[in-house]
């Protein structure tokens, strides 16, 4: 109503993570974002020829009673750490596992969660994001095991959900995926650790810049059998061939004239690359506009 009162177009709603119920994916919160509604909101947008677009993260929580952590352990969908336990990274809800898109079953396992989701609201499209993957933990690219096993508990009452809490040790100080020979100084901070396995043996070491693009697919895929048309995606992470399955940001730029130029150079080699559509936080993400 606003927007329409001061004549500025709005041709989509977009909404971040607040409408989860503790940030968790396929929820929406029941006290801010009630189901009725939002399903509400969202039905006035369509009448009003307008679309709506939440966001999505990869990141699982890990609780029991969850549904997507329950399909997913029980299939067996999720990343493995070098022991063969499911690799624990923290992001917005917390301790999370990280579904394995290379696995043949997530594919269904990843439709029905949308489509479970796509009941309560209706979405358009979605906004996935956090899909390099991010992961608050391992800080210093060694975090081969992570567990969730602080006495303060994660998150700790008070403490920053950015700041990690699982306890992350180092089992082997000289894997050669996580040491590599020709070490290029990133160390796999920030992220799932190289030595982490995929279906059929493949480790992250070899697979890592291949996760977003093998979450766009199984998105696209899904939202094609839930809609029955073709969808809308914008994704963070890309790789060779992004341009076929979703569009793109260039991710969280600062509210500084630097970023605002390189933005543009950026949109730029994008589409260089393949990728038609992309974009960038043109006001900034970070830093007051």
């Amino acid at each position: 109503a606003g927007y329409a009162a001061a004549g500025i177009p709005l041709d989509t709603q977009w909404m971040d993570i607040d409408y989860m119920q503790n940030y968790k994916d396929f929820t929406l919160d029941s006290v801010n974002f009630p189901q009725a509604e939002v399903s509400s909101f969202v039905s006035q947008l369509h009448a009003n020829g307008q679309h709506f677009v939440p966001i999505i993260d990869p990141g699982i929580f890990i609780q029991e009673g969850y549904t997507a952590y329950d399909e997913g352990m029980e299939k067996d969908l999720f990343i493995k750490d070098m022991q063969g336990t499911g690799y624990m990274g923290q992001v917005w809800p917390g301790p999370t596992y990280f579904p394995d898109f290379l696995h043949p079953e997530s594919q269904d396992y990843w439709t029905t969660q949308l489509k479970t989701f796509w009941n309560m609201c209706e979405p358009d499209g979605l906004w996935i994001d956090m899909n390099e993957v991010s992961n608050f933990c391992n800080n210093d690219g060694m975090g081969q095991v992570c567990a969730n096993t602080a006495s303060s508990g994660c998150p700790a009452p008070g403490a920053s959900q950015t700041d990690c809490c699982l306890e992350c040790t180092t089992v082997d100080a000289h894997n050669i995926l996580d040491q590599p020979p020709y070490n290029i100084q990133n160390d796999g901070t920030k992220t799932m650790s190289p030595s982490a396995v995929q279906y059929g043996n493949v480790s992250v070491y070899d697979a890592h810049n291949l996760y977003g693009l093998t979450e766009q697919i199984a998105t696209n895929k899904a939202l094609v059998d839930i809609r029955g048309k073709r969808p809308f995606l914008l994704t963070r992470s890309s790789f060779l061939s992004t341009g076929v399955h979703s569009a793109k940001w260039t991710g969280d730029n600062a509210a500084t004239w630097n970023d605002l130029k390189s933005s543009i150079v950026s949109i730029m080699d994008f589409n260089l690359f393949g990728i038609p559509m992309i974009g960038a936080d043109i006001c900034g993400f970070i830093y007051d506009t």
